[in-house]
């Protein structure tokens, strides 16, 4: 469980590195759906399973920014 939240973590943190590399924001999502499923592929070895895995690493990542970026509008 624990490695799964800091897997999320990271692939936010690396979409947030890679941001000024990349002009337009629809590919946000993209990004962090491949780095998800390349993270879990190196994590956890090449498997349909692991490529489902890192599909929810990715979707996850990506619902983790756009909710903490709703909630600190909100809160502004």
């Amino acid at each position: 469980m624990a490695g799964e939240i800091i897997t999320t973590a990271l692939i936010t943190g690396f979409v947030e590195v890679l941001k000024p590399f990349v002009k337009d924001k629809r590919f946000y999502p993209i990004l962090s759906l491949m780095l998800g499923i390349v993270f879990s592929l190196a994590i956890n070895g090449i498997s349909f399973k692991s490529f489902f895995t890192g599909v929810v690493y990715g979707l996850s990542a990506s619902g983790l920014y756009s909710v903490s970026k709703k909630s600190s509008e909100f809160i502004k």
